[in-house]
């Protein structure tokens, strides 16, 4: 199976060549997965899958078959039925393959896969300035290279483009200083460069998939039980 985190960029193109294919694709919506299991709520998170790629197991790929069975030959399934099964086969997923339960890990292990010394100096900076303004100009000369190169060298040791990491930056802090702090949701906010609560709130529910009080009182829930 394929598994796709957020921000990664991914198409599918199908081979004139290939044999006849059904492919089942299934969207995380973490508000969904919420409603059912809380501290889901990390799914949102760009390391929420440790590999893009995995060996489907015995359990998956029959719990995938039946549903796909049924969508294409089957009788229509009802709400809560089809609800249950496509909830029972995600969290056969997450369970194998996602590192839902400490997606704090991300940043060590992100920046250690970096190997350029250029880009890992460039990507530390940017953590040590989360809320400033991205000036790709600026950050191409503490690289000593020009933009073009900079932004290509950074795309390939990243695997996105510097806006993308400037933003996944963002939202790691957002989630930690959430979390493990009481900070003000507005002072918070101004720190992290938004130019008012609302848009941070907008970004931090788009990408996590719940208001950023909503994660602080699941987040406090879950430390007292």
């Amino acid at each position: 199976m394929v598994l796709i985190n957020s921000w990664e960029p991914h198409a599918y193109t199908h081979r004139p060549d290939a044999p006849r294919t059904l492919i089942l694709g299934l969207y995380i919506e973490p508000q969904w997965l919420v409603g059912i299991e809380k501290a889901l709520i990390t799914s949102g998170n760009p390391s929420f899958f440790q590999s893009s790629c995995a060996e489907v197991s015995d359990t998956v790929r029959d719990m995938a078959n039946a549903l796909a069975a049924e969508m294409l030959c089957g009788a229509e399934l009802a709400g809560p039925e089809l609800e249950e099964r496509l909830f029972g086969l995600m969290i056969a997923v997450i369970e194998s393959f996602a590192r839902w339960r400490n997606f704090g890990l991300w940043q060590a292990d992100n920046l250690a896969r970096v190997q350029d010394p250029r880009i890992r100096r460039t990507i530390t900076y940017m953590r040590a300035n989360v809320g400033a303004d991205l000036d790709v100009n600026a950050l191409a000369a503490k690289a000593c290279l020009s933009r073009a190169h900079f932004f290509k060298l950074f795309q390939q040791s990243t695997n996105v483009t510097p806006q993308v990491y400037a933003n996944v930056l963002r939202l790691e802090t957002a989630i930690q200083d959430v979390a493990h702090t009481q900070e003000a949701l507005a002072d918070l906010s101004g720190r992290l460069g938004f130019s008012a609560q609302s848009h941070f709130t907008r970004f931090f529910h788009q990408h996590v998939g719940a208001t950023p009080s909503q994660y602080r009182k699941v987040v406090d829930v879950m430390a007292r039980s």
